[in-house]
């Protein structure tokens, strides 16, 4: 089975988007007249604005707190002999923080996030995650509204949340395989 993980909320606490935009605010206030004019002068382009805020965004994957309980499940699934599951981390984060994040784990078998001309999160992430893994059984993890359109397209769902009336929505678009508590920590060892 292919198994597709969002990054914001599902593996780690936050959106790593909104972290690089406080994070360059607080550095440069007038980054937030930058951002302002990639959203109103390119007509709301978030894929654009991602781009340029990761070309400044500096960040330890170190200090981000990660899902334990996710990342054990995600072990143990690419440590089935019996089965031949592959895993991707897939992101409206960008491509670059998406993939430097990634390559802390050794489970993940490629990363992919937004560039500049496709911002990976809601229908055009299930659009990507079935051109990029046709007539496969796919099982997407993730923890927010924007999921239910990709969770309704793929066989299989995990759930990261511990809301009993979101668990219940998520179930209305696949079958849930698994619900996962959003328990954030620091990760020391990487692997």
């Amino acid at each position: 089975m292919i198994y597709c993980v969002d990054l914001d909320g599902t593996l780690s606490k936050g959106d790593m988007s909104l972290r690089a935009f406080v994070y360059l605010s607080i550095r440069n206030p007038l980054w937030i007249v930058k951002a302002a004019f990639y959203l109103l002068a390119k007509f709301g382009d978030r894929k654009l604005l991602k781009s340029k805020m990761n070309e400044h965004y500096k960040f330890k994957v170190e200090d981000l707190y990660f899902n334990e309980e996710l990342i054990n499940f995600l072990k143990e699934v690419k440590n089935d002999s019996l089965s031949k599951n592959s895993v991707y981390l897939i992101s409206g984060s960008s491509d670059e923080v998406v993939k430097k994040i990634a390559q802390k784990f050794t489970f993940f078998d490629g990363a992919f996030g937004s560039r500049v001309d496709v911002n990976l999160i809601s229908s055009n992430k299930l659009s990507f995650i079935k051109k990029m893994y046709p007539n496969q059984d796919l099982c997407y993890i993730g923890n927010s509204k924007a999921d239910f359109k990709v969770w309704s397209g793929v066989q299989y769902g995990i759930v990261v949340s511990d809301k009993p009336s979101f668990i219940e929505e998520a179930k209305k678009h696949t079958e849930i395989i698994k619900v996962i508590s959003p328990k954030w920590s620091k990760i020391t060892t990487f692997s």
